[in-house]
């Protein structure tokens, strides 16, 4: 089997099989590992996007862009949810 899959497979199984997506987002079975595998798709994702945008102007201004878009997506999911978790539940 090829990593290339093995990695598509264990954190993006949502664009995989649409039909069972929603059933597997409901389910309570192993939360902590499915939302610890997300946010960590999100964090690897989020310092590739701040190293491209900070590729145009030098490595350091890469690398310093790369560590600070993670950085910036936690600390808004910090800021806000506490006001999604009272929208949620009114």
């Amino acid at each position: 089997m090829a990593k290339g899959r093995l990695f598509s497979r264990e954190f993006l199984p949502d664009f995989q099989d649409k039909e069972g997506s929603l059933e597997r987002i409901t389910d309570n079975k192993n939360a902590v590992g499915k939302i610890c595998g997300q946010s960590l798709l999100v964090m690897i994702l989020a310092f590739i996007y701040g190293a491209v945008m900070g590729c145009y102007n030098g490595f350091y201004q890469a690398l310093s862009s790369a560590v600070k878009m993670p950085v910036l997506f936690l600390l808004l999911i910090v800021i806000c949810f506490p006001a999604f978790y009272v929208i949620r539940s009114e």
